[in-house]
C-alpha cells in the first residue's frame, strides 16, 4: 500500500511540475525566432511534443496504481499512445544525430536524409498507435506491476514488442556511432591545436541530444535487459516507469534550461512576467499546487520518520549529542508535515475547512521556530566538538529549552484573541493577520529570530571553513616556523557581538602580570573597556527598534554614551600605533607624551558626553532606523557632529600614515635581509591594530558622509549600526583571541563550563515550543491557514500575536546568528589547527553530523531570507507563496532524510538494511 501511494504521488508531481515547463520551452523553440528557423531545434521541437505526449499516459498510470484498476480502460488507452511517443522520440534522436554530424562536419548535401527519418518517425508511431487499438494487439495498464505490458496472447503482439526493441536498440547504437564520430572529430580537431568554431545555439543542441541519447539508451537498457536478468520485482517496475517519467519529462526541459542561456531567459521571462487570467488556469495551479504539496509530504515524510526511529533506537546515534539533537529538529520538521498536507488540500478546495488547516499551520510555525533554535543548539554542539573544548556545554541545553519554550509560545499566543496566523488559499499558503493587536509584534519576533539564528550559523560554518583550511595549509607549509605564522581572519557580521566574551579576554589582561604590565596591554585593556561600554547602547538601540519606541529615553541616555566611546577608542587606536611605531621602528620618544596624550582622549570623550547632556546639544535614538541622530534643532549640536567627524578623521588618518610608516620600514628591512627585532607577541599585536584600524577608518567615513551622499533608508542606518556593533563588539575579541595562541589558551581555560547545560537547552526548546503552541490555541494568538492565498497567516487583530509574531521571528534570527557564531568559533579552529600541522581526528559519525548541521543551516537560512526579506522586495504574489512553502516541505521533509543518507555510510546500511528485512517480512507474511 505504501508502495503504491508512494510511486502514485511520485509520478504525479514530477508530471505536473516539469510538463508545463518543457511545453513552455516547446513554445518558445515555436514561436522565437532564434530557435524556429534551426534545423535542430526543429526537431527537439517534434521530439519535445512527443515526450509530452507521455504526460496523459503517466498521469492515468498513476491514478490506476492508487486505485489499483483500470477505470473505463482511459489508462490503458493513454498508455498506448505512449508507446507510440516511445516509438517516435527513438527514431527523432536518431535524425538528430545525424542533422548534429551535417552541421558539425559541415555537409551540405544529406539533409533529406533527416527529412525522411523524420516522416518515418511519424509514420511509424501513428501504425504503432492503429495495431494496438485493433483486435490483433494489445498494450495493457497492469496497476499490480506499477505499469504496462504487452498481451503476447493475440498474434500481432510479439512482432509490435520485438520491432520496439530493435527500433529502441538500433536507434541507440546508431545515435552512439554517430557521437562518437562528433567527438572523434572534435578531439581531433583540438589534437590539431584548431579551434573549431560553433555557434553556441550549435554546441547547445549538441550537449542536449547527447543527454537525451545517455537517457534514451539507459531506458533501452533498463527495460529491454534487466528485466531479463534481474528477477521482476514491484521496485523493479516502478523504477522503470520511473526512469521514462524522468528521461521524458523531466530531464528534457531542466538540460534544455541549464545548457542553453537565451532559452533560459526566455522561459525564466515567461515565468516572471506571467498571470493568472482565467478560471481554468487558476484551477489548474491549484490542483498542481495541491498535488505537490500533498506529494511531497507524503513521499518524503516516512523516510524522515524512519531516520528518526533509527537515531533513537540505534546505540551508534542514540547516545550521541548532536543526533539527541538533529531528532529533535526531525521531529519538529515531521510535525509540519500535517500542516502542509492540509494546505494543500485547502488550496484545491480553495477554502479552510473548519480551520484545520490553519490550526495545523499555527503548530508549523511554532515549530519553525522551535527548529531555529534548535539548529543553532546543533551549531554549538558541533563547535565544541570540532575544537575539542568543552566549554559552553550549558548553552547547547539553554538553547534547546529556549527552543521549544519559544516554539510553544508561538503557537499559543497565535491560538489567542491577541494575535492570528491563518491560510489564505488565494496565495497558497499562510499569512499574518495584522488586524489582531499582538500580530505585528510577533511577526517582527519571528523574522529577526530567523534572520539572526541564520546569520549565527553562517557565522558558525565560516569558522568551521576556516579552521579547516587553516589545517589544510599547514600541511603544505612544514618547512616555516609556527611563530612566523598569522592567523588573518576577519568576518563582516550583521547581528550584535557577544559581549560576554569581549568582558573575559580583557579580564585576562588585567589579572595577567604579563599582559598588564606592558604598555601595548595598557592601551588594549582601555580599548576594551570603552568597547565594553558600547554593548548596553546596542542592545537598548535594537530593543528601541522593536518596540518602535526609547523607553525611559535609556536608549538616547546610553547612545551618549556609545559616542563618547568611540571617540575615545580612536584616540586611543592612535596611540596603540604610536606604541608599535615605537617597537618596529625602535623610534624614543618620551613616556610622558603617551601619558598626556591619553589623558587629553578621556577628557575629550567626558566632554563630549557632558556636552550632550546639556540642553545645548543633543544624540538621541531613533526607533525607525535603529541608529542615533544628532539633533540639530539644538544650538550647538551641528558643533559637537562637525568637531567629532573632523576628530575623528585626522585621528584615522595619522594613524593610518603610522601604518604606512611601518609597513614601509618592514619592507626596507626585508629587502635588506634582516629581521625585524619584534617578537611575534609584537607582530600580532600590530597586524589585529592594522585591521581595527581600516575597520574604524571606513565606520567613520560611512557614518559622518553616508548621510549627505546616501539616501535614508533603514537598511542603510542597520547596516551601519550593524558594522559598529561587529566593528566594537565582535571582531576585537576574535583578532585577540585568533591571533594570539597564549590569550585563546587562557580565555578557554577561564571558559570551562559544565556540560550539563545541553539537557537544560533541549528541555528549555521543547518548553518553549510548547508554550508557543499553547499560545496560539488560546482566545489570545492564533496563526491560521489561508487557503486561497496557498500559506499561513497570523492573526494580528487578536492582542497577543504580534508579540508572540516578533518573539518568533526574534528568536529565530537570534538562534540563527549564536548557530553561526559557533560555526565560525569550529571553522577558525580547525582551520588555526591545519595550519599548526596538527590534524584533527574527527570520527566519521562526527564528519557526517557537521557535514548534516551545515546544510541544515544553509537551508533554514535559505528559506528565512525567502520567507521574510523577499516579500517586501518583490510583493506578495501566490508564485512566491507556492515557492516559499515549497522550499519548507524540501528544507523540512525531503532535504534531512536524504543528507543523513548520503553522507552517513553507516546510518545508510542501517536504514537500507531495516527497509530489505521489513520488506522480506512483508513478502514472508505474504506467502504464508
Amino acid at each position: 500500500m505504501f508502495l503504491r501511494l508512494f510511486s502514485c504521488s511520485l509520478f504525479l508531481t514530477l508530471c505536473f511540475v516539469f510538463t508545463p515547463l518543457y511545453l513552455r520551452i516547446i513554445q518558445v523553440f515555436i514561436t522565437n525566432k532564434k530557435y524556429k528557423f534551426r534545423k535542430g531545434y526543429k526537431l527537439m521541437t517534434q521530439i519535445g511534443i512527443a515526450q509530452c505526449g507521455t504526460c496523459p499516459g503517466l498521469v492515468l498510470l498513476s491514478f490506476a496504481i492508487a486505485l489499483n484498476d483500470d477505470p473505463v480502460g482511459l489508462p490503458t488507452f493513454f498508455m498506448k499512445i505512449m508507446n507510440s511517443c516511445r516509438r517516435v522520440e527513438a527514431v527523432l534522436s536518431v535524425a538528430l544525430a545525424m542533422e548534429r554530424v551535417l552541421t558539425v562536419f559541415a555537409i551540405k548535401k544529406g539533409r533529406i536524409c533527416v527529412d525522411i527519418l523524420t516522416v518515418i518517425a511519424w509514420l511509424y508511431g501513428i501504425i504503432n498507435t492503429i495495431l494496438l487499438n485493433s483486435p490483433w494487439a494489445d498494450f495493457v495498464v497492469v496497476p499490480n506491476e506499477y505499469g504496462a505490458s504487452y498481451v503476447t496472447s493475440l498474434p500481432v503482439t510479439p512482432i509490435l514488442k520485438k520491432a520496439s526493441f530493435y527500433s529502441s536498440v538500433g536507434g541507440s547504437a546508431i545515435t552512439f556511432v554517430i557521437y562518437l564520430i562528433i567527438i572523434a572529430q572534435l578531439v581531433r580537431q583540438k589534437l590539431a591545436i584548431k579551434t573549431y568554431k560553433l555557434e553556441v545555439h550549435e554546441k547547445s543542441i549538441f550537449l542536449q541530444s547527447f543527454v537525451r541519447f545517455a537517457g534514451d539508451t539507459t531506458m533501452t537498457l533498463l527495460y529491454h535487459v534487466m528485466t531479463q536478468t534481474v528477477p521482476d520485482s514491484d521496485l523493479l517496475n516502478v523504477s522503470i516507469t520511473l526512469g521514462y517519467l524522468i528521461n521524458n519529462l523531466v530531464l528534457p526541459p531542466l538540460f534544455s534550461v541549464i545548457v542553453s542561456r537565451s532559452l533560459r531567459i526566455d522561459v525564466l521571462l515567461f515565468i516572471v512576467k506571467s498571470t493568472i487570467v482565467t478560471p481554468i488556469h487558476r484551477m489548474f495551479l491549484q490542483i498542481s499546487i495541491a498535488v505537490l504539496y500533498i506529494s511531497l509530504c507524503v513521499v518524503f515524510t516516512p523516510f524522515y520518520v524512519k531516520l528518526i526511529h533509527v537515531f533513537i533506537t540505534n546505540k551508534k546515534y542514540k547516545f550521541l549529542k548532536a543526533y539527541k539533537l538533529m531528532t529533535q529538529i526531525g521531529v519538529v520538521q515531521c510535525a509540519s508535515c500535517p500542516a502542509f498536507i492540509m494546505l494543500g488540500y485547502s488550496i484545491a478546495v480553495g477554502y479552510d475547512p473548519h480551520n484545520i488547516a490553519s490550526f495545523l499551520i499555527k503548530i508549523m510555525n511554532g515549530c519553525r521556530r522551535a527548529e531555529a533554535f534548535l539548529s543553532v543548539a546543533l551549531g554549538l554542539e558541533r563547535f565544541q566538538t570540532i575544537f575539542r573544548f568543552q566549554h559552553f556545554r550549558f548553552l547547547v541545553d539553554g538553547l534547546i529549552i529556549v527552543a521549544w519554550l519559544y516554539g510553544l509560545t508561538n503557537i499559543a499566543l497565535f491560538n489567542s484573541p491577541l494575535s492570528e496566523f491563518a491560510v489564505v488559499p488565494e496565495k497558497f499558503g499562510p499569512a499574518y493577520n495584522r488586524s489582531f493587536p499582538a500580530t505585528a509584534i510577533i511577526e517582527k519576533v519571528n523574522f529577526c529570530s530567523s534572520v539572526t539564528a541564520s546569520v549565527t550559523t553562517f557565522l558558525l560554518y565560516l569558522l568551521i571553513v576556516g579552521h579547516l583550511l587553516h589545517q589544510k595549509l599547514s600541511v603544505k607549509t612544514f618547512q616555516m616556523e609556527v611563530n612566523e605564522k598569522s592567523i588573518f581572519i576577519q568576518a563582516f557580521v550583521r547581528f550584535f557581538g557577544d559581549t560576554a566574551m569581549s568582558l573575559m579576554y580583557h579580564v585576562i589582561f588585567l589579572i595577567k602580570k604579563q599582559y598588564r604590565s606592558l604598555q601595548c596591554y595598557q592601551i588594549m585593556i582601555q580599548i576594551g573597556i570603552v568597547q565594553c561600554l558600547m554593548g548596553p547602547a546596542w542592545m537598548l538601540l535594537g530593543l528601541s527598534g522593536l518596540l518602535d519606541y526609547d523607553p525611559l529615553g535609556m536608549a538616547s541616555f546610553l547612545v551618549d554614551i556609545n559616542a563618547s566611546c568611540l571617540r575615545i577608542e580612536a584616540g586611543l587606536s592612535f596611540l596603540l600605533a604610536l606604541d608599535r611605531i615605537k617597537i618596529v621602528c625602535k623610534v624614543n620618544y618620551p613616556q610622558v607624551a603617551i601619558v598626556v596624550a591619553n589623558a587629553l582622549i578621556w577628557i575629550y570623550g567626558i566632554l563630549q558626553f557632558a556636552i550632550l547632556q546639556t540642553p545645548w546639544a543633543d544624540l538621541y535614538a531613533d526607533p525607525f532606523l535603529i541608529a542615533p541622530i544628532y539633533d540639530f534643532s539644538f544650538p550647538y549640536t551641528v558643533v559637537v557632529q562637525k568637531t567629532a567627524y573632523f576628530y575623528s578623521i585626522v585621528i584615522s588618518f595619522i594613524t593610518f600614515v603610522l601604518y604606512v610608516v611601518m609597513v614601509i620600514y618592514l619592507f626596507r628591512q626585508q629587502r635588506k635581509v634582516q629581521h625585524v627585532g619584534a617578537d611575534f607577541n609584537q607582530r600580532w599585536i600590530f597586524t589585529q591594530a592594522l585591521i581595527r584600524y581600516i575597520l574604524d577608518a571606513i565606520l567613520v567615513a560611512v557614518f559622518f558622509l553616508g548621510p549627505s551622499v546616501l539616501p535614508k533608508s533603514i537598511w542603510i542606518a542597520g547596516a551601519m549600526m550593524t558594522g559598529y556593533v561587529t566593528n566594537n563588539l565582535f571582531i576585537p575579541p576574535m583578532l585577540y583571541v585568533c591571533l594570539n595562541k597564549t590569550l585563546r589558551q587562557e580565555v578557554f581555560k577561564r571558559a570551562n563550563l559544565r556540560p550539563r547545560g545541553s539537557l537544560a537547552l533541549s528541555c528549555l526548546a521543547w518548553t518553549y515550543g510548547f508554550v508557543y503552541f499553547t499560545i496560539l490555541c488560546s482566545p489570545f494568538a492564533d496563526l491560521t491557514v489561508i487557503p486561497s492565498q496557498f500559506k499561513t497567516s497570523y492573526d494580528m487583530s487578536l492582542p497577543v500575536t504580534p508579540v508572540l509574531q516578533k518573539i518568533g521571528t526574534d528568536s529565530t534570527l537570534i538562534c540563527a546568528a549564536v548557530t553561526f557564531l559557533l560555526y565560525l568559533v569550529v571553522v577558525c579552529y580547525l582551520v588555526h589547527q591545519k595550519l599548526k600541522m596538527k590534524t584533527i581526528k574527527i570520527s566519521f559519525n562526527e564528519k557526517a553530523i557537521f557535514v548534516q548541521a551545515f546544510l541544515r543551516f544553509v537551508g533554514d537560512t535559505t528559506m528565512t531570507v525567502l520567507y521574510h526579506f523577499i516579500p517586501p522586495i518583490v510583493g506578495d504574489s501566490s508564485i512566491l507563496s507556492v515557492s516559499t512553502f515549497i522550499g519548507y516541505i524540501v528544507n523540512y521533509l525531503v532535504l534531512p532524510p536524504i543528507l543523513c543518507i548520503i553522507v552517513s555510510r553507516h546510518l545508510r546500511k542501517d536504514v537500507l538494511s531495516i527497509i530489505s528485512w521489513n520488506s522480506g517480512s512483508t513478502n514472508g507474511s505474504q506467502l504464508s
